[in-house]
């Protein structure tokens, strides 16, 4: 596989600090996959990044080539190789 048709995916130091997990390069495919194949490196962090419906959890925050995906029941898009995933905690307060 080229490096054309991968993507890299990252996790932030504060979701790393409960499931340490590197930045992984996986095959291109919807985000569900992309993400299922980070995974396979630090099973535990699928319970912190996802529900138990598959749905992105209120408190996470992916961007996709620096752009927000905030439709958190929709993991079914397309991520092209040569980009990047970066899942993060959303963090709120007031």
């Amino acid at each position: 596989m080229g490096s054309s048709q991968l993507v890299t995916v990252s996790f932030a130091a504060h979701l790393q600090r409960h499931v340490p997990c590197p930045s992984q390069s996986v095959g291109a495919g919807t985000l569900a996959l992309v993400l299922d194949a980070a995974f396979t490196a630090a099973p535990a962090m699928r319970s912190y990044v996802l529900d138990d419906q598959n749905c992105i959890r209120k408190h996470v925050a992916i961007f996709i080539n620096g752009v927000l995906h905030n439709e958190r029941n929709n993991v079914q898009i397309n991520v092209l190789g040569g980009s990047t995933v970066h899942v993060i905690q959303a963090l709120s307060g007031g």
